[in-house]
This record gives structure tokens, C-alpha cells and sequence, in this order.
């Protein structure tokens, strides 16, 4: 024991007036009591640090969580995105496909009108 902790504690315990014979015990009670303290001051610390780690730790967790949940939604969007360029890449090659088609069969009854025509002409 330091000679500041005897120095408190005598003066402690001649304002409380404490008997000589019981001083010994006095001061013992004391530093058993500071001691105490300081243990639950340590353990009050600890519980205090392992909780704020705990709460460090669940805030990245769900950092992460949602972290990849956002890279989850991102990319769904993506591939949707990229799903309906191919359709309208799609539906634009259909319509092209269609006009053409449709020209080709045109360009067929005018070329039968145009046969039809001349054999009406050579008849007469």
C-alpha cells in the first residue's frame, strides 16, 4: 500500500472516529472496498467496450447485408434490362422481317398482274 493510501485512510477514519485498535481493519475494509470498485469499474468496461464491439459488428453486418442485397437488385435489374433490349431487338428484327415479307409478296402480285396483263394484251 502506497503511503498516500495510509495517509487517506488515517484521515478518513479520525473523521469518522474510528478506535486505534480497529484502524488496521479500517483501512483493510477500504482498500477491500476500493479494490472492489475498481474490479467492477473494469468489468463495467469491458461489458461496455464488448458491447459496443457487438454493436460495431452487427452495423456491418448488416452493411454487408444489405451491400449485397443492393448488388443482388442491381444485377436482377440488369439482366431485366438486358431481357428487354433483346426482346425489342427482337420485335425490331420481327418487323423488319414482316416489312420485308410483305414487299416480297407485293413485288409477286404485281409481277402476276404484270404477266396477267401482257397475256390479256396478247390475246386481243
Amino acid at each position: 500500500m502506497d503511503p498516500e493510501s495510509i495517509e487517506r485512510y488515517t484521515a478518513m477514519a479520525k473523521q469518522l472516529n474510528v478506535l486505534q485498535g480497529e484502524l488496521i481493519n479500517f483501512i483493510r475494509d477500504q482498500l477491500q472496498e476500493d479494490r472492489e470498485a475498481r474490479r467492477l469499474q473494469r468489468e463495467q468496461e469491458k461489458k461496455e467496450k464488448l458491447e459496443e464491439e457487438e454493436r460495431i459488428e452487427k452495423r456491418k453486418r448488416k452493411e454487408k447485408k444489405e451491400r449485397l442485397q443492393d448488388e443482388e437488385r442491381n444485377h436482377r435489374l440488369q439482366l431485366e434490362a438486358e431481357k428487354q433490349k433483346m426482346e425489342a431487338e427482337k420485335l425490331r428484327v420481327d418487323e423488319a422481317a414482316r416489312k420485308e415479307r410483305l414487299k416480297a409478296e407485293e413485288d409477286e402480285r404485281n409481277r402476276l398482274f404484270q404477266l396477267e396483263e401482257i397475256r390479256i394484251k396478247e390475246k386481243c
